[in-house]
């Protein structure tokens, strides 16, 4: 627990029981196929991947953990419907009794509303509650989906070992299915392997023994030919050694991957033994590592590995503090729960309340509707339209499953409530028996609901779900509160306002306006009419008085109490923090234009929540940044729908612990600070920050032989928001390992960077998203990093990653970068400004020098003149003020008369403090009128310089500089283009000559079969190939140090080229600085000679 009841979790995977790993016998069954079969059932050690296997079957099926979005035992497992099905494995159990404890069910799917389910039933329910700890526990991990590109390889690994033939070898083919799907690509598997040495047909298998992590490792960096990573070695110090040293790898840490402003006792920089860790632990040859030196490949692999991710663990884990107000918390929000897909026709479920929750939302929706059927049971449904519906109950019991799994903090339920009096009492029967002790039935002793009283804190409210619903108020008791809460329920729960309200009849209105040409039912009618019908007979057949709040449900409502919006003047007066309003989006946009302020000081007292406008039929989202940045706290998106607004939610809420709940920055929060979400300076207190991105590379970003693009957007406050400006070039026909490598993408001036994120996007070329992430601004690690992408569903991918350099600073106005480094480094700044002042020393007169460097006067005071120290003493002893002697000192030190022709005297009026007073200090006339005259000072250097035709000729300079650094990069590319064909026609050549020395040494082998020397002969075969092979390695190095030689030789003549040109641009920029300052003279004395003619 650290300071300030901020709790902080370490993250730590849980281990996976031996007897999972060795597997448990279940029996799959599949309702569709009408199958019940035996399988053994397994978990990698590592948690990677579960398997089963069954007997009368070769193959492995597997999934990995991190799809897993759910697991289910119990009377919450789905049982078999077909009851041939049912007997058939009641049979093999000992106890078919409870069936249910038997069960399990594992979901998974690529977003909320498309989930798959694979069915299996243990022997023992011991082992069914075993397995379904164990799942749960990895499924729900934030550390596996937020794991370094080196772990999801090595799962890779693991996915190639577990699919494995009965012959423990690994066909060639299942190799090359995960990464090529055309021919080009698949070319390039079936070379790589042949030039480790492996097998390489198509039908092949290679032995595990064979291909070793070790093994795989270096297969997959041969298939992306990381000639980035290459490039960047050198620069940092191997140049032509095959290593860096471990000084040098220090250097590097230090320089780059550090961010510069830790500080450094808490933070302390790189050492040797730090560094010396990381190598033993990343670098593969051990006999480099004994000397302390750090090759390419464990280079690489530190680069790709957990020490080296773009988010610190200890982000991902719960470590922001729980026990504040609910109202200083964003919350997980959803809208419409229950609908799968459009607005006005789409399917309600049950089951998409249950991923909502597994994914860590914490306010989920429901639409309450009398229901049709003879039971008259309430059931959820979008009103008045064709959307089907769902029964309360069943989606009472699926939160009532879920809600705690992923997260133990607080769930609130937002009703629509549009029932009669007695299906309220069935909901509030339903809630209070269903929920049982989680239900928040009454306030806490602790947090009483009175006036000017905070709202609990999440951690208070652990493990409750909170209704918010309408609460019936006695209007003798309190009129005023009364009035506030009046309203028919038919409306929505808080206000008739279609632009203030919870329900979205009146939108939905508004576009059957626009549908309803387009939009027909079976029957021929068009939905506005179905429409209209509806709502005749909801007049006819419900009176008044069956629409009015129900006391049973009343009576559960208690923190969250929804009112109508008046404004935020009268919610100040009332300070009641347990009364929320909600918004549709457009109104709480007019809101926020015109009282910005206002908006945010709401949202520190009491909760808002914010839905989309009725016109966004087919589910489409808006943006949540829009009203993060007021502070609203329940922005509520539609989870069906993956568009960008629902992938910055997600990948917001995937930090904290995945908890639901993300804390407001601290003046969001504070009665005492004011915050406008409009503003473009500074926010007091918080420093602002600069963030440069700079995309090199991708690897594995599709099997398919695709161009792809990189997208880098920031969203934030309004003046940190940047969109659709950041793109790379496409590369195309390269979906394996294209290299974008261009210039740094700058985000200058990031004012709140706590509020802000950055999503960074790889895009085929036709538009279709391949993978994403979003990364918290203030949470981002600078140097070189690898990112994992994720899909639009926030899932992680598994191979798919992309390389880039990441610099973040402290943001500095333009002209202030001095004083900045000054502040930075100020001792190395004082020694300069010293330096400075003794070179000063040798042009100035001693009295000017003693004035310019204080620190000197005490070593010019004693020797002046003793007359002239008494009569100053005189002077001061009198009362008189201190007069600065205007005089020139030559040679002082003897304290004799100076040697300058200019004499030293001080009058009678620079010593008399009482006589001529008024005479001393007069100014003539002559002075007055020069001092009314407009100055002329000298024009700064650096005015100069800005002035526009200096500023043209800099700009062509910049230009052909450009142009040369353009030049000079395509000349890379192509040498290093040629330098890869030279590897591929070596790795070529040499594995030819394998081939033939393989294929003599057989036809030996048959020879000595005969004359009874097999082993001998086989020996000395093995022995051949492998020196041939060592011999192979060796000219493969010298030709890699030869090209790296080349690359350094062109980087040198480039280099010079550029100062060349640096220094050609120097003379024609100072001639044209010469003639800016000789125009400059020019006016300026024009203007003395007119100021001395008047």
């Amino acid at each position: 627990m650290a300071s300030g009841g901020v709790y902080a979790e370490t993250l730590e995977l849980p281990k996976v029981p031996d007897t999972i790993v060795s597997g448990s016998t279940f029996i799959k069954w599949d309702d569709d196929s009408g199958l019940a079969q035996a399988c053994t059932l397994k978990i990698d050690p590592c948690g990677y991947v579960l398997f089963w296997k069954f007997e009368e079957k070769a193959e492995t099926d597997l999934l990995d953990v991190i799809q897993i979005s759910d697991v289910r035992n119990g009377k919450y497992a789905r049982m078999p419907k077909d009851s041939k099905v049912k007997d058939l494995i009641k049979s093999k159990l000992a106890s078919p009794e409870n069936l249910e404890d038997h069960c399990i069910t594992v979901l998974y799917g690529p977003n909320f509303v498309e989930t798959n389910a694979i069915n299996f039933v243990a022997l023992d329910v011991k082992d069914a509650k075993l397995w379904f700890d164990c799942l749960m526990s990895f499924c729900q991990h934030v550390l596996p989906a937020n794991a370094s590109p080196l772990n999801f390889l090595e799962k890779h690994y693991t996915k190639l070992m577990v699919q494995a033939n009965p012959d423990e070898a690994i066909p060639v083919k299942l190799i090359t299915k995960y990464l090529a799907s055309n021919k080009d690509d698949k070319k390039k598997v079936y070379d790589t392997l042949q030039s480790l040495g492996l097998p390489s047909k198509k039908e092949d298998a290679i032995k595990i023994s064979d291909f070793t992590l070790d093994t795989f490792l270096l297969f997959m960096s041969r298939i992306c030919n990381r000639q980035d990573i290459d490039k960047i070695f050198t620069e940092i110090g191997a140049k032509k050694k095959p290593y860096l040293t471990v000084a040098q790898f220090v250097e590097f840490l230090n320089k780059y991957q550090r961010d510069p402003r830790l500080n450094e006792i808490l933070f302390p920089y790189y050492d040797t033994e730090r560094a010396m860790s990381f190598i033993n632990t990343y670098e593969p040859n051990k006999q480099f590592a004994e000397k302390g030196h750090l090759s390419v490949q464990g280079f690489t692999r530190y680069l790709m590995s957990e020490h080296n991710t773009v988010i610190n663990n200890d982000r991902l884990a719960l470590h922001q503090d729980m026990n504040a107000p609910l109202s200083h918390y964003f919350i997980n929000s959803s809208h419409n729960t229950y609908l799968t897909g459009h607005q006005l026709t789409g399917k309600s479920s049950v089951e998409i309340y249950r991923q909502a929750l597994m994914s860590g939302c914490r306010c989920v929706e429901l639409d309450c509707w009398d229901g049709k059927s003879e039971d008259q049971e309430p059931c959820i449904t979008h009103g008045l339209t064709w959307c089907t519906e769902v029964s309360f109950k069943d989606v009472v019991e699926a939160i009532a499953e879920s809600a705690f799994k992923t997260s133990d903090y607080p769930v609130i339920l937002s009703f629509e409530n549009h029932c009669s009096r007695l299906q309220q009492r069935k909901m509030a029967q339903y809630c209070v028996s269903i929920f049982g002790d989680m239900l928040l039935d009454k306030p806490i002793d602790d947090f009483p609901i009175d006036d000017g009283k905070p709202l609990p804190s999440p951690k208070a409210l652990m493990r409750k779900i909170i209704i918010k619903n309408k609460k019936k108020l006695p209007k003798a008791a309190n009129p005023e509160s009364s009035a506030s809460q009046e309203g028919p329920v038919a409306n929505g729960t808080e206000a008739t306002s279609p632009d203030v309200t919870d329900g979205d009849t009146p939108q939905i209105e508004v576009a059957t306006d626009e549908l309803s040409e387009s939009v027909k039912s079976e029957g021929g009618e068009s939905l506005k009419d179905i429409l209209d019908k509806n709502k005749e007979k909801k007049e006819v057949d419900q009176p008044e008085e069956e629409v009015e709040s129900e006391n049973v449900l009343s009576d559960l409502v208690n923190y969250i109490q929804p009112v109508h919006f008046k404004s935020f003047e009268y919610a100040e007066t009332r300070d009641k923090s347990y009364e929320m309003t909600s918004f549709v989006e457009t109104g709480a946009t007019t809101l926020l234009k015109q009282e910005p302020v206002e908006f945010v000081n709401y949202n520190k007292r009491q909760l808002s929540r914010i839905y989309p406008k009725g016109t966004r039929v087919g589910s489409e989202n808006y943006m949540p940044q829009v009203f993060w940045n007021a502070g609203c706290q329940l922005v509520a998106l539609n989870f069906q729908t993956l568009d960008v607004p629902m992938m910055l939610n997600l990948g917001k809420f995937e930090y904290n612990g995945k908890c639901g709940y993300i804390r407001k920055p601290d003046f969001m929060c504070r009665t005492d600070r004011s915050f406008d979400p409009f503003a473009e300076s500074t926010v007091d207190g918080i420093i602002a920050g600069s963030v440069e991105v700079k995309v090199i590379s991708g690897q594995f970003l599709s099997e398919r032989k695709v161009g792809t693009y990189v997208e880098v957007d920031m969203y934030g406050l309004p003046a940190d928001t940047v969109r659709r400006k950041y793109r790379t070039k496409t590369v195309t026909n390269n979906g394996l390992n294209p290299v974008y490598d261009e210039e740094p993408f700058r985000f200058n001036k990031v004012v709140l960077p706590n509020l802000a994120v950055l999503r960074i996007a790889v895009y085929e070329e036709s538009g279709k998203l391949i993978g994403h992430r979003v990364l918290p601004v203030d949470s981002i690690q600078p140097g070189y990093r690898h990112i994992k992408l994720k899909s639009d569903c926030n899932q992680a991918l598994c191979l798919p990653v992309l390389f880039v350099s990441i610099v973040t600073a402290d943001y500095v106005p333009s002209g202030f970068s001095d004083f900045a480094d000054a502040l930075t480094n100020p001792i190395a700044f004082q020694s300069k400004a010293e330096i400075r002042g003794h070179m000063l020393e040798s042009l100035m007169d001693d009295d000017e020098a003693s004035s310019q460097v204080p620190e000197m006067q005490p070593k010019l005071a004693p020797v002046l003149p003793a007359n002239i120290r008494r009569s100053s003493a005189q002077f001061q002893a009198q009362g008189g003020r201190c007069v600065k002697p205007s005089m020139s000192v030559g040679n002082l030190g003897n304290g004799t008369q100076c040697s300058s022709n200019r004499s030293v005297s001080l009058t009678a009026d620079h010593i008399d403090g009482t006589e001529n007073s008024s005479r001393r200090f007069k100014r003539s006339q002559s002075t007055k009128k020069r001092e009314e005259d407009p100055k002329i000072v000298p024009v700064p250097i650096h005015e100069l310089r800005d002035h526009k035709n200096v500023e043209k000729v800099k700009e062509k300079h910049k230009k052909d500089m450009s142009l040369l650094v353009r030049k000079h990069m395509k000349e890379k590319d192509r040498l290093q283009k040629q330098h890869f064909t030279t590897q591929e026609k070596l790795a070529k050549d040499m594995d030819k000559e394998i081939e033939t020395t393989k294929k003599k040494l057989d036809k030996t082998l048959k020879r000595a079969s005969k004359s009874g020397k097999y082993e001998e002969v086989y020996k000395e075969g093995v022995q051949e190939v492998a020196s041939l092979r060592k011999d192979h390695e060796m000219r493969m190095n010298v030709l890699k140090l030869e090209q790296r030689e080349e690359v350094i030789a062109l980087i040198e003549k480039q280099l010079k080229e550029q100062h060349a040109l640096a220094k050609e641009s120097v003379q024609p920029e100072f001639d044209e600085l010469r003639v800016v300052m000789e125009l400059t003279k020019t006016k300026q004395s024009k203007k003395l000679a007119e100021v001395h003619e008047r």
